[in-house]
């Protein structure tokens, strides 16, 4: 009876399982995993002679000790280990030691406990090292396999993943996705905007040749690959391949079993020196560099780069993601000592840049610790600190809290108030991105602007809060921000509502909302401010406009008391189409094909207002455009213009830059006021960096200052509008390798701005210079370290590139018509690109290490704007422009 209930078990079980191992005897096999860490070539393709990696190579003996109709309990033991180079090198560059290359992995056995073909759970010594262990787990996943095709759940080294089988007569294909493997992500991370991301490529597939009575795996080969490249420019990237063979060698008898009624009791009598351990890799944490160093020599070292007046430069790029480095590991009390101290008070502004985007509870607690969020007197810290935090990739709620609550409890300071409220916005943005739209504090905070910007009475609030909202960009709050840009009790709401309009969709505009817009910028009801109907029109032309909304605009063109209106909106319809096609083409048959509506006169109105958009740069990775609207008062003065940079790159589209430039309240000096415009004299500068809102620099706000400024400065005089370090790239990463490797990526980007800007305006002579001065460097730098324990390899990238764009716009006025001439320039810069590969053992005495390094020219640039503009430049300067 009892012959006859074994003979059952292993009949149902071999029915279950595809590998059938029989107890009491011994199979050999033959164990290789090789690893290798290069930069892909433009094809994905890893070069294998350049690469830097190691091989791994074990005598496996694996027996089955027991089982029943689900269960399997099999043992792995390795006998024999070494480690050695996966490249040919040269003796002088060999990183392995006779003596310490073999025995990596230890001779203690691990058992595996599968259910159904599956892994469940590892038992080993509670001596086993977590690298001879992850090794073990490495080829215990190699284990797993079912024998009917299809998609499975399977828990092994890499996580917990789907794979798909593929089953022929001998053969077993399993491939995992990689994408879909859950494990421990304790300290991941990365920028929810895809823009600033890591594009992944993944595959790994394992093959199975079985047996002739398939019941064994003759051979098992995988094959593993991950590529990461940097969306933007995928130029920069790192690729990893995984390879691991487990070959028949041969199969010995008399080998002893294990005896009990489950699987419990089996594992129970293996005795207190064996313990369950996980199938998913134990996290190695590699060595530390920049780290294990005392801050204060960290900083000291990069002290002159992180002064002010190399902001805007390569140089300060690079040093703020070093000390980056260093205040992520470091706790509150060694940062407070670093920030407070007298030595670095040259470099204070920057260190709280660093410390706001640490993103640690101790630099969160630190900072909140040394800065009074109320305290006007450190206005310049404070507005460093809340720009740096606007760009955080992965906020804490008790950032979000305490800004709130700051705000809550009310902000006496005007310009405090309003840059707290701009970053709380951008806050609960990433964290709506990140999938937290729901949470309570992201709630809380969309509650408040709503309550604060209906509870607040002075326009100033209602300004700070509208602003707010464009960072925040609630899909649910437009209609209430439509109201304000209709209704709102100054030109100034009114501008401001509708300025926030601008970065919500258009699939947001109900019909409501499109026509408040049009009875705005058609004067249904009452008279709007220029900048109020010209922002309104932007709205309605951008924003999937209606054939019959595209005919009463250009049928509007007729208007001849407002000439600039006109003319920017025919150049902004122009533009439109130009840039659109699918638009161009819906509106022909009805709308641009009647000449009623679309004719000569129409399209060819006086007036200096400019829209124009055109490509910076067009590359395999990413498509650069710029725009520029401009719109002129009716005397011929500015009365705001924007010049955005936008990148389209992995099916998304971001600003990266936007400058704006705005002067209101001047009419009068120079004739005729708008009627509409309420607004005092005041002349500023606004931007936007990434979709993120900062507050607006005011050159002159009032008329005493406008009269202070036109005597004593000129367009010589630049003045700083925003100068700083914000995070962009901030990845961290670890992908868990079928053969229980270990790989650690991070990524950073560090921007350093320096964004000027000057306006001269003389009444007297009649004329206007405006200048805006974008400069700024990008510092990217990308480690990918590769760790078994015994051995390592990383290998490490920098990219930098440091670029200035100027925007300048003269005006004269003296005489009708009015003259105006725009420049944009970007002068020559060049993108280096530096790598450095490593491989480093215990044993060695030093890394063996390989460094290249790249450099790209981008030459000088003079931007082509519209037509006209090339006239009227040679009418103001000649062959001077």
């Amino acid at each position: 009876m009892k012959i006859r209930v074994e003979a059952l078990l292993v009949f149902i079980s071999s029915s279950v399982l595809a590998l059938n191992y029989e107890a009491g005897k011994s199979y050999k096999y033959d164990y290789r995993t090789t690893l290798l860490l290069n930069e892909p070539t433009s094809d994905g393709h890893l070069p294998t002679k350049s690469s830097v990696g190691f091989e791994l190579a074990a005598t496996v003996d694996i027996s089955l000790q027991w089982q029943d109709a689900e269960n399997q309990l099999i043992k792995i033991q390795v006998s024999e280990s070494k480690v050695g180079n996966a490249v040919p090198r040269k003796k002088a560059d060999t990183v392995f030691s006779k003596s310490e290359s073999f025995g990596v992995i230890s001779k203690d056995p691990v058992y595996v406990h599968l259910k159904n073909g599956k892994i469940t759970q590892l038992y080993a010594s509670v001596e086993e090292p977590t690298s001879s262990l992850n090794a073990k787990r490495g080829i215990a996943s190699l284990l797993q396999v079912q024998h009917q095709d299809g998609k499975v759940n399977e828990i092994d080294a890499s996580g917990d993943c789907t794979v798909e089988y593929l089953v022929t007569e001998d053969r077993i294909v399993k491939t995992k996705d990689a994408d879909s493997c859950k494990r421990p992500a304790e300290g991941e991370f990365s920028n929810p905007k895809k823009i600033l991301g890591v594009e992944m490529e993944s595959a790994i597939t394992t093959t199975y040749l079985l047996s002739e009575d398939k019941s064994i795996a003759k051979t098992i080969s995988s094959i593993e690959s991950h590529t990461g490249r940097i969306v933007i420019r995928k130029s920069i990237a790192t690729s990893v391949l995984s390879r691991q063979s487990l070959t028949y060698v041969s199969t010995g008898g008399d080998k002893s079993t294990l005896e009990g009624a489950s699987v419990d009791d089996v594992v129970a009598s293996l005795g207190s020196g064996f313990i369950a351990q996980s199938p998913i890799t134990d996290v190695i944490e590699h060595q530390c560099s920049v780290g294990c160093r005392p801050v204060a020599e960290i900083i000291n070292e990069v002290r002159e780069q992180l002064k002010s007046e190399h902001l805007g430069t390569v140089e300060s790029a690079k040093a703020y993601l070093i000390v980056l480095e260093k205040f992520r590991s470091i706790g509150k009390d060694a940062l407070i000592e670093v920030i407070v101290d007298d030595e670095n008070g040259d470099i204070l502004p920057q260190l709280i840049d660093i410390a706001a985007v640490a993103q640690t509870t101790a630099s969160h607690e630190a900072l909140m610790e040394i800065l009074d969020l109320r305290d006007a007197e450190i206005l310049d810290l404070l507005d460093r600190y809340l720009v740096s935090v606007s760009f955080l990739s992965h906020p804490s709620d008790e950032i979000i809290e305490k800004l709130l609550t700051t705000l809550k409890e009310g902000i006496e300071h005007e310009k405090i108030r309003e840059s707290v409220a701009l970053a709380l916005g951008a806050l609960v943005h990433t964290h709506c991105l990140q999938g937290k739209c729901d949470s309570q504090v992201v709630q809380d905070a969309k509650a408040w602007f709503s309550e604060a910007l209906e509870k607040f009475e002075e326009d100033i609030d209602k300004v700070i809060y509208l602003r707010a909202m464009s960072n925040s960009r609630f899909p649910d709050t437009v209609p209430m921000i439509a109201k304000y840009a209709q209704h709102g009790a100054s030109s100034k709401v009114q501008v401001a509502a509708l300025e926030t309009l601008k970065v919500f969709d258009s699939s947001h505009f109900t019909a409501e909302i499109r026509q408040a817009l049009n009875a705005i910028y058609h004067q249904n009801k009452h008279n709007y401010e220029t900048a109020a109907r010209g922002n309104a029109a932007n709205l309605i032309l951008t924003k999937n406009p209606t054939q019959q909304e595209m005919a009463n605009l250009l049928l509007s063109l007729s208007d001849t008391e407002n000439l600039e209106m006109t003319a920017f909106l025919q150049r902004k319809i122009r533009d439109v189409l130009h840039m659109n096609g699918e638009m161009r083409k819906s509106l022909q048959k009805d709308v641009l094909s009647d000449p009623r509506v679309y004719n000569y006169d129409m399209l060819a109105k006086s007036g200096m207002s400019v829209s124009y958009s055109s490509i910076m740069a067009d590359t395999a990775d990413a498509l650069a455009t710029y725009s520029l609207d401009m719109l002129m008062s009716k005397t011929g003065i500015l009365r705001q213009s924007y010049t955005d940079v936008m990148m389209t790159a992995g099916n998304e589209t971001a600003t990266i830059v936007s400058v704006g430039l705005f002067a209101t309240g001047l009419d009068g000096f120079l004739g005729e006021a708008d009627e509409a415009d309420d607004n005092e004299v005041a002349s500023g500068i606004g931007i936007s960096i990434m979709d993120v809102r900062m507050r607006p620099f005011y050159f002159f706000s009032g008329y005493s200052e406008m009269m202070s400024m036109m005597w004593s400065a000129s367009a010589d005089n630049i003045i700083t509008a925003m100068a700083g370090n914000v995070l962009l790239h901030d990845k961290s990463q670890r992908l868990l390798l079928q053969s229980g490797i270990n790989i650690d990526s991070q990524l950073r980007g560090g921007l350093s701005l320096d964004l000027s800007g000057s306006v001269e305006i003389s009444l007297w002579d009649r004329t206007s210079i405006s200048l805006v001065s974008n400069g700024g460097a990008l510092a990217v730098r990308g480690t990918t370290i590769v760790d078994a324990g015994f051995v390592s390899c990383s290998l490490e990238y920098t990219a930098d590139a440091e670029a200035t764009m100027q925007f300048t716009t003269s005006v004269d006025f003296y005489d009708e018509p009015v003259k105006v001439c725009l420049q944009m320039s970007q002068p020559a810069f060049n993108l280096r690109h530096d790598i450095k590969k490593q491989e480093k053992s215990p044993s060695a005495e030093k890394p063996f290490e390989v460094e290249v390094t790249r450099n790209d020219f981008v030459p000088e640039k003079t931007y082509l704007l519209h037509p006209e503009n090339s006239v009227m430049c040679d009418l103001m300067f000649g062959e001077e422009e």
